[in-house]
């Protein structure tokens, strides 16, 4: 029993088969059990057979015993479960004491209502039991939303428990629209503008009140970028009644301001930036009525999370990163600066020069140099 040996005897076994009785004392809980026949050859134990199995042990107190089974487990995150609760009295008397179905944090999910049965009945979370009668309730409780030990409780004493598992609810797809990642330096940081409006199906035969939709999103990491957050207004829903079968509608607006490293992997300069395409990821979950789950016409319930995923371009402002280049980097340049390079840079320098207030020639010829070196441009 649970990988202990408990008991074991020696059988001989006729053609017309054998008998045996193992015994174990009996304790309170779920249990594991294995039966093994071996034969024995040669004073060597050979294993011939084997049985497996489970088995519940109920806890008896004042002639009381119960279990419980819950179906389905696993279920998905936002289902409901349906529990079949046994409750044994095996007194000559009628017994009436407090029940309830309460989880691991104390939360009690059963009985909100009465019951009524062969032999029982239930009022006020009361169970009442005639003598010698068994009473079998089914009872609907959830949403479930996480794991969770589910205990049935007689008086104030545990009579039975089952633990639920709760997995995922399934992620549905999403479809959006983005306008190009805009680009541009400030202040020795770059600033990100993008919008993106998100297309999400009501695949229920259901109408949808939408209350609100939370949503996080980020740009995944590519050679030339990496893996972003950036922060975006709240979510502006564009459909707050979505017919069954229809299509909802709400839109992102991103702005930050990031320093540049915290965008641009090592190594990768700003002008190559331009033109590369990056995948925005959000994902969501839409609240109908403040819930995150819909029940259809036939009782199922569906989980609203969704997923979408967008490629986008980046597009560099160049006038904005020259004059911040210029800003914080031409004041830097002096005569050190290789002649072979001012000269290179002089043509297109002398005339960006004469725009900076203050500024001339020379350092025209630093904006031409990170014209032409930094960003690439002719």
């Amino acid at each position: 029993m649970d990988s202990l040996l408990v008991d074991s005897k020696p059988v001989n076994v006729s053609t017309s088969g054998a008998s045996v009785a193992l015994h174990w004392v009996a304790v309170q809980g779920e249990h594991s059990y294995e039966v093994r026949l071996f034969e024995v050859l040669g004073g060597q134990e050979l294993e011939v057979d084997e049985w497996s199995g489970e088995v519940s042990v109920a806890r008896v107190l004042n002639g009381l015993s119960a279990w419980l089974e819950v179906v389905p487990n696993p279920v998905e995150a936002g289902n409901n479960v349906t529990v079949y609760i046994t409750v044994k009295n095996s007194e000559n008397y009628k017994q009436t004491l407090p029940i309830e179905l309460v989880d691991d944090t104390g939360n009690v999910w059963w009985p909100k209502e009465g019951y009524h049965g062969v032999g029982y009945s239930i009022s006020d979370g009361y169970l009442t039991i005639y003598a010698n009668k068994t009473a079998r309730i089914i009872a609907t409780i959830g949403p479930i939303t996480q794991n969770t030990t589910l205990k049935l409780k007689i008086g104030e004493y545990s009579m039975a428990s089952e633990y639920i598992e709760v997995t995922q609810t399934k992620v549905q797809k999403a479809v959006m629209d983005c306008s190009d990642l805009q680009l541009l330096a400030k202040e020795g940081n770059l600033v990100l503008d993008m919008e993106c409006v998100v297309y999400f199906t009501n695949p229920t035969d259901v109408q949808w009140e939408i209350t609100s939709i939370n949503a996080n999103a980020h740009i995944l990491k590519t050679r030339y970028t990496k893996d972003l957050t950036p922060e975006f207004t709240p979510p502006t829903i564009l459909t707050k009644t979505v017919p069954a079968g229809g299509v909802g509608e709400f839109e992102l607006k991103f702005h930050d301001v990031l320093p540049e490293k915290g965008i641009i992997e090592s190594g990768i300069e700003i002008k190559k930036l331009s033109g590369v395409t990056v995948p925005v990821q959000v994902n969501f979950t839409v609240l109908v009525n403040g819930q995150p789950y819909v029940i259809d016409s036939k009782g199922k319930i569906w989980g609203l999370s969704y997923e979408a995923t967008k490629y986008v371009t980046i597009r560099v402002d160049s006038d904005k990163v020259i004059e911040h280049l210029v800003i914080s980097m031409a004041v830097g340049f002096g005569a050190g600066v290789a002649t072979a390079y001012i000269l290179k840079c002089t043509k297109i320098g002398a005339t960006i020069g004469s725009a900076v207030p203050g500024g001339g020639t020379l350092i025209g010829a630093a904006v031409g140099f990170i014209t032409y070196k930094v960003l690439g441009l002719p």
